[in-house]
């Protein structure tokens, strides 16, 4: 791998973005990686864990997430990866 693709790929990893996620009850939740750091909180800005989105593959989320190169990639992990129903949309 060349140095130039290195250089890009640890760029993209650095993206920082926001993803809302609705739930089939109307639930609204976001995520957010900020600095390599992904969160998740509740629409009043209330810490949540992975696992209510997840569950079990709660790790499998994070790193994804983590490993994205741009928002929409993160955006199809929740889908792939969510134990229940959900709408996800990039916010930024």
């Amino acid at each position: 791998m060349t140095t130039e693709r290195k250089t890009k790929l640890r760029a993209a990893k650095s993206q920082n973005f926001r993803i809302r996620v609705e739930d089939s009850m109307g639930n609204v939740s976001y995520i957010t990686r900020e600095g390599g750091k992904v969160q998740y909180f509740s629409g009043s800005e209330q810490p949540l864990a992975l696992a209510n989105i997840a569950g079990n593959k709660a790790a499998i989320l994070r790193f994804a997430i983590q490993d994205a190169l741009t928002a929409r990639d993160a955006a199809h992990a929740i889908r792939y990866n969510a134990t229940y129903s959900t709408k996800v949309d990039v916010i930024s």
